[in-house]
């Protein structure tokens, strides 16, 4: 589980980097504050890159993988 300071926190760090921004959508002043929270083009930069950091780490797990299948299903022929 994530406290709500800590969300907070890092909401304002994601903020502080550029990643993401905030706008309040709620005009009434009875009620209580929405906040939506926007993924910046830096944002979705930075979420594709790791996206393909990822798919290549995954690519590697499967080449290796399949490598010590097949090298461990010669041996036993």
């Amino acid at each position: 589980n994530i406290s709500l300071g800590k969300t907070n926190y890092l909401l304002h760090e994601l903020i502080l980097k550029g990643f993401i921004k905030a706008k309040s959508f709620t005009s009434n002043p009875g009620k209580l504050k929405k906040i939506h929270y926007l993924l910046t083009e830096k944002g979705l930069e930075e979420k594709f890159r790791l996206l393909q950091h990822f798919l290549l780490r995954k690519e590697t797990e499967y080449n290796t993988l399949k490598q010590e299948l097949e090298h461990s299903l010669n041996g036993k022929v």
